[in-house]
């Protein structure tokens, strides 16, 4: 049986980058000991979901920031 990692002290997107890494991490390495189909895996993976598209969401947010200052030189050409 596997213990379900503790949530950070802080909501997912007040955390770090580093803090959201080593939470992701915490969930991944707790989810092939928890038992199939039980109340402790079903968390696990709810829980990873919410990292991963947190994530997600900062990748895109800093893939779209350096088009977004371009457009805006260009525009004021």
């Amino acid at each position: 049986m596997t213990s379900v990692p503790k949530r950070p002290p802080h909501p997912l997107d007040e955390l770090a980058t580093w803090q959201l890494r080593d939470y992701r991490a915490a969930l991944e390495s707790a989810l092939p000991g928890a038992e199939e189909g039980s109340a402790d895996r079903v968390l696990i993976e709810r829980r990873l979901a919410e990292v991963t598209a947190e994530q997600k969401e900062r990748t895109s947010v800093f893939m779209r920031e350096p088009y977004a200052a371009a457009f805006r030189r260009f525009a004021r050409s």
